[in-house]
């Protein structure tokens, strides 16, 4: 048994480097050799079509990458710089919001924190833009497009990586829309998840030290029923439920509620029960920065993680079957595609696809010398005869090595081949493999090859259906 690849994680520099070279001029250039000489012995003979494949251009790239291909570096290298910028300016813009809301109070009254204002901008609108970005995700996670914060590094990220890996960055951005999550779209999210942390760790260090250096009082004031002191109790009461077992000094309450009015501030004898002005203070300082920890900094964390997990499985579930990846392993492994046994008994049910009248004999030496495989019988499909496909269906429960499906060139009906497939595909099981083979016209025993106009379109055809088992071949006289 050959040796299998030791390890099969793909990273974003990874991704990033395959896609230059493979857009790069010489990107088929000795695809043959490497297949033949590097990828082949490396890769284990009982892997299914889709592994070999996944495995296969990871040892392609190893082979083609060099000391000058360094595209994923450079990726990497322009992330890291951008995911720094945006946590400076993160950090900057969370102490100066901790220090411009702290307002002058009427009357002489020194400093102080409006207690709805600053829960409003620390939280409420953190939450708002999350809830945002959300609902804008939901909306665009189908169609490719990324959301506003997502555009803004996107922006700033290709401005660091330079023009060079612009094509490069498009085709990790495009990704989202090919069936499976946007690699550099997860990453993106991670480091605007950051940024947001940043802030929220700027607010606590500029507000704490405000309260260090400063002397600093807690109010609230509203002619607005919606804003009452019975409103703010009960979202002071509802932010503290996760420390609610901590006790009193880590929550206001009703009480520090009443002493935090402006009123009472202002005239201290109005307070039904006055109590020491700095211990009120202590516990609005510790009531705020744990809301701040738990609601905006905590599910930002969480959410940086969940990204991260994104990444990693978007990078494990990449199965490389858009038509320039299919293209590639066609050049590189051409017949070698699938496992071949060598017994007898083994070999292909031939589907004569709409009843063109094929015989085994006139495509049999070519079956035999490019695919390997051997028809052992012919069969009818996509014809009124009840009958005959009976036949087919019981020929292909027994074909060992998958079935061949001749159709001629002109004859492609999306909607009517696609129902043939699933028909194969549902009798023979997912992992056996269906080859089209395609030709031109079929008159008895003459069969000639299809031109390339029509063949361009079953190869579209085929990599459509994105079935790593499923390929497409070109009868040659």
């Amino acid at each position: 048994m050959a040796r299998a690849v030791k390890e099969d994680k793909w990273t974003l520099a990874d991704l990033a480097d395959f896609e230059s070279v493979l857009a790069s001029d010489d990107a088929s250039r000795g695809a043959r050799r490497i297949y033949r000489e590097t990828v082949s012995p490396q890769l284990s003979s009982d892997l299914d079509e889709a592994t070999r494949r996944r495995q296969g251009l990871r040892l392609w790239l190893e082979a083609k990458r060099g000391d000058d291909n360094l595209a994923g570096q450079k990726l990497e290298s322009g992330l890291r710089l951008a995911g720094l910028v945006v946590k400076v300016l993160a950090l900057l813009a969370g102490l100066g919001i901790a220090r411009g809301l702290l307002q002058e109070l009427p009357m002489g009254g020194g400093r102080g924190y409006n207690i709805w204002l600053f829960l409003g901008v620390t939280l409420g609108l953190q939450w708002l833009f999350l809830l945002g970005g959300g609902v804008a995700w939901l909306l665009f996670r189908k169609s490719g497009r990324l959301t506003w914060s997502q555009e803004l590094l996107s922006f700033l990220g290709r401005k660091f990586v330079g023009s060079r890996l612009g094509p490069t960055w498009s085709r990790l951005i495009q990704m989202r829309s090919e069936g499976y999550g946007s690699v550099l779209g997860w990453r993106l999210a991670s480091i605007s998840q950051l940024g947001a942390v940043w802030l929220g760790f700027g607010i606590v260090v500029s507000f704490i030290g405000c309260l260090w250096f400063l002397k600093v009082n807690f109010y609230w004031e509203s002619t607005l029923q919606s804003f009452s002191e019975t409103q703010l109790v009960r979202v002071t009461d509802g932010l503290s439920l996760p420390w609610f077992w901590a006790g009193e000094q880590w929550r206001p309450g009703s009480y520090g509620v009443e002493q935090a009015s402006l009123e009472v501030l202002r005239d201290p004898l109005r307070a039904p029960d006055p109590g020491p002005e700095e211990e009120v203070n202590r516990v609005w300082m510790r009531f705020l920065v744990l809301a701040i920890l738990v609601w905006g900094i905590l599910p930002r964390l969480v959410l940086y993680f969940y990204c991260v997990a994104r990444e990693k499985r978007a990078l494990a579930s990449l199965d490389f079957q858009e038509s320039r990846h299919r293209n590639l392993w066609r050049e590189m492994a051409k017949v070698e595609r699938t496992v071949v046994k060598t017994s007898q008994a083994d070999g292909v049910v031939l589907l004569d696809v709409g009843g063109s009248g094929l015989s085994v004999e006139s495509v049999r030496p070519f079956l035999l010398q490019q695919l390997r495989v051997n028809p052992e019988s012919v069969h009818q499909t996509g014809v009124l005869d009840a009958s005959k496909e009976e036949a087919a269906v019981e020929a292909m429960k027994q074909a060992a090595l998958g079935v061949v499906m001749a159709v001629e060139g002109w004859s492609l009906s999306g909607p009517q081949m696609k129902r043939n497939y699933e028909m194969v595909r549902g009798v023979i099981g997912e992992k056996k493999p269906i080859r089209f083979l395609v030709v031109g016209t079929v008159k008895g025993d003459q069969v000639t090859e299809v031109d390339e106009t029509e063949m361009a379109e079953w190869v579209k055809f085929v990599d459509g259906l994105r079935d790593p088992a499923v390929e497409v071949v070109k009868w040659e006289s």
